[in-house]
């Protein structure tokens, strides 16, 4: 899973940060975060998907960290 991000997402939501990364750990699946306002491509990358930042990528499925991430976590 990639996590998309203007800032550290653990700096501003730790709670949310700990639950992704204990999602990931149980479902054995790998995890990134990409901040945007760091490095170019990925500022390209995040923007191809047309969503509002936070947000996660697994597979080719991006999920918003405030509203539809919360219903699979």
């Amino acid at each position: 899973m990639i996590i998309y991000t203007k800032k550290c997402l653990a700096c501003h939501d730790k709670a949310l940060w700990k639950t992704i990364k204990n999602f990931c750990k149980v479902h054995n699946l790998p995890l990134e975060e990409r901040r945007v306002s760091i490095n170019n491509e990925w500022a390209k990358e995040a923007a191809s998907y047309e969503i509002d930042l936070p947000f996660a990528v697994h597979g080719k499925t991006a999920l918003s960290l405030n509203e539809d991430l919360e219903g699979i976590l």
